[in-house]
């Protein structure tokens, strides 16, 4: 700036290309950067959508550009075909057939995404039928139609009018229906005669956290007045993976579970069309629930974990990832023993990992994490997928109190206390654990000798040098005869499992048993 007022010509216009290079970094440091983060970061965590990644945008792109080019290929093509010399039937088929393998393609051109089909067998094409499924994305729509080319859909006015796809749409024989118009019956039972099968979204609109919401009459009116078949199917995933009204198509998995078909012969097709919808309604979301139970596991809700620690520090990011991996088949063995136990204490959660992904398993149950490190709690607490009953605290296990618990975790924390201090805090822990609660001590001992070195060397790189868990005491082990002592005198059930081979980890899994009996094992 003072150059500027320099009388050499040279120096005086260096000093203006230096001033309007400085005036532009201000610029994009506080004006464009600010920007760029809100829209891609802040501002969709306050609406409880994830941050995006660099990957995810360009695939997201990539993705919806690829749809977007194909569709109007697509309607190029039908321009070219309808001229064509031949039956409209064998056209509609034909364009019906490249439809299908648009939408297959870029769904499986996400290769961040995985897809997986439950009893694909039950499908049958051969016979028409009207499809149901809940609704939740976009994406619903290519998993459809990519199942079969004798599969149309009912669309919404938008899509029939599309001029992007609308023509092609129109073509292929998708049907639309005004809100409060009568059903064209007979253009239905053409299509059903040509061999398609009407796919029908019953709840109407997009759901915005994957719960089926009220479906509508109209499929279930339709199917009798056609008397055909109903074929439910469950989408799960499609509203993580591409939520409502959102542009980034994130890494997840797709699955379809196919349910079993409702023929006319069913006792449930046998009821009015308004019992006939909330009754499918009913066994859908039922069988959601189970299929979520059975397939939700710790690999398949490792990407909705670890995108809340996303631009919270890369040694944050992989230290999450790492963990993850070693841990996640302790943490399904965790789920387990827990069941529909509710009000759970994750105490030493540390970044809270273990507390998300049982939250995610069962929103239901009421979930607190504790831990001495204030830094690792506020990362944990601002997580952005949570709801209010999982929540973080920071506090010292010493002096914690544990109050109506159902589950209470001690993972890899009572070694950071004396050995008086362990006993205290456990018995405190067992007056206040309900009956037919679980106490879960994870930790190492000093019985296995040969592994134990380990186990002690990478708590002392953890402490002392590279600072990431914090302690006030010396390191203080004990061994597996203490705690089926501490069992014993406060006549608990016991049992020891080994979780690391390298190291002198165990779980103890110690139950309050109302019957009052005390048992011991080592598995």
């Amino acid at each position: 700036g003072v150059l500027y007022f320099a009388k050499h010509p040279a120096i005086h216009s260096i000093a203006i290309i230096s001033v309007v290079g400085i005036a532009c970094i201000l610029v994009v440091t506080l004006a464009i950067q600010p920007s760029i983060f809100r829209f891609f970061v802040t501002d969709r965590t306050k609406k409880k959508r994830s941050p995006v990644t660099f990957f995810g945008l360009l695939m997201s792109l990539f993705l919806f550009a690829y749809f977007f080019i194909g569709s109007i290929l697509l309607t190029i093509f039908l321009l070219l075909l309808i001229p064509f010399p031949a039956p409209k039937k064998k056209k509609r088929k034909f364009l019906n057939f490249l439809v299908s393998k648009l939408a297959g393609s870029t769904i499986n051109l996400g290769f961040h995404i995985k897809k997986k089909t439950l009893h694909k067998e039950r499908l049958d094409f051969s016979k028409p039928s009207i499809i149901v499924a809940n609704h939740s994305s976009f994406l619903d729509i290519l998993l459809m139609i990519m199942m079969n080319p004798n599969v149309i859909i009912m669309v919404k006015k938008w899509v029939y009018n599309s001029p992007v796809f609308g023509l092609f749409i129109r073509y292929a024989g998708y049907l639309y229906v005004a809100e409060g118009a009568e059903y064209n019956l007979e253009l239905m039972q053409e299509r059903i005669d040509e061999g398609y099968s009407i796919m029908i979204f019953p709840e109407g609109t997009r759901s915005t956290d994957g719960e089926i919401k009220r479906f509508h009459k109209g499929a279930f009116y339709l199917a009798q007045e056609l008397n055909v078949d109903v074929q439910p199917i469950l989408i799960n995933g499609a509203e993580y993976v591409n939520p409502k009204n959102d542009f980034i198509i994130k890494s997840g998995t797709l699955l379809l579970d196919v349910m079993h078909r409702i023929t006319l012969e069913n006792e449930v097709y046998q009821q009015r069309f308004g019992l006939f919808a909330k009754s499918v309604l009913a066994m859908m979301r039922e069988q959601q629930k189970k299929t979520k139970h059975a397939v939700e596991d710790a690999k398949y809700l490792s990407k909705r974990v670890q995108y809340n620690y996303l631009y919270k520090g890369p040694s944050m990011e992989w230290y999450v990832r790492v963990k993850w991996k070693f841990e996640q088949a302790n943490f399904d063995f965790y789920d387990s023993l827990i069941e529909d136990r509710k009000r759970i204490y994750d105490v030493g959660c540390g970044l809270g990992y273990l507390s998300y992904f049982l939250h995610y398993r069962n929103p239901e149950r009421e979930i607190l994490g504790v831990d001495y490190d204030e830094e690792k709690i506020t990362i944990a607490q601002n997580g952005y997928d949570k709801a209010d009953n999982l929540q973080f605290l920071a506090s010292d296990a010493r002096t914690f109190e544990i109050k109506d618990a159902d589950v209470v975790f001690y993972n890899d924390v009572l070694h950071y206390m004396t050995f008086k201090q362990q006993l205290d805090v456990l018995n405190k822990t067992i007056d206040n654990l309900n009956e037919d609660g679980i106490l879960l001590i994870r930790d190492g001992i000093t019985d296995i000798s040969d592994r134990h070195g380990v186990t002690q060397k990478t708590e002392k790189f953890s402490t002392a040098i590279f600072g990431f868990n914090k302690t006030t005491e010396q390191l203080s082990f004990f061994s597996s005869e203490d705690i089926f002592k501490f069992a014993k005198e406060r006549n608990l059930t016991c049992e020891m499992l080994e979780q690391s081979k390298k190291t002198s980890n165990v779980l103890f899994v110690l139950r309050k048993s109302a019957n009052g009996k005390n048992n011991t094992s080592i598995l």
